[in-house]
């Protein structure tokens, strides 16, 4: 269930970025209000943004990484959880682009960028501001959520979920480190009787 008491979107005149999230309410730019006709385009690009900073409420703020090492679990969960539901959401039937082909699209950004001397590891050594800051990128964010989708999958959905709402209950309102996560799908997987060994693939990822 949602963990707040409230949801309130609030559009902000010359703000920096898309959108920003925060307990209970979620910043956008005023840019999105617009006056024109939205094509199918431009509504689904402000569905995937709506639905990110969603899943913020959950991933980020419910929960939060302890240090910047872990963002890519908070920005690519919510990159792969918005896509996740804009896949089954309704009014884009008639969309020429799926909600997984446009993911895939940004994930081969990511992968080029992962081939430029300026590449990083999705979890990597964060010691300054300047260190977290570059953090914010197509590898974290679309590189990262590949990764999720993989796992996704690899568990299956009904493990995933399970570990999912695991990890919110043991860990609401702390701070956490990616093995709290991944302790939690093994948890889950043990639950579900699950034969596959999420160790093995952790460690070959």
């Amino acid at each position: 269930p949602y963990p707040y008491g409230k949801y309130d979107q609030i559009f902000v005149p010359d703000f920096k970025f898309d959108g920003m999230e925060h307990v209970g309410a979620v910043i956008y730019n005023e840019n999105f209000l617009t006056k024109d006709t939205m094509t199918q385009l431009d509504k689904h690009s402000l569905a995937e943004i709506v639905l990110h900073q969603a899943s913020h409420m959950w991933f980020g703020n419910l929960v939060t990484m302890k240090w910047w090492n872990d963002l890519w679990l908070n920005e690519s969960f919510a990159v792969f959880m918005a896509t996740l539901a804009l896949d089954t959401a309704k009014g884009f039937e008639t969309f020429h682009m799926s909600a997984w082909r446009v993911f895939h699209k940004n994930v081969s950004v990511a992968i080029k960028a992962d081939q430029e001397r300026t590449t990083h590891p999705i979890t990597t050594l964060v010691s300054t501001t300047e260190d977290a800051e570059n953090l914010f990128d197509s590898i974290t964010y679309w590189k990262g959520a590949s990764v999720l989708k993989q796992l996704y999958y690899f568990i299956g959905p009904d493990v995933f979920q399970l570990g999912i709402r695991e990890y919110f209950s043991l860990f609401k309102g702390k701070n956490t480190e990616l093995e709290d996560f991944f302790s939690c799908m093994r948890s889950a997987q043990q639950a579900q009787r699950q034969e596959s060994d999420l160790k093995y693939w952790t460690e070959l990822w």
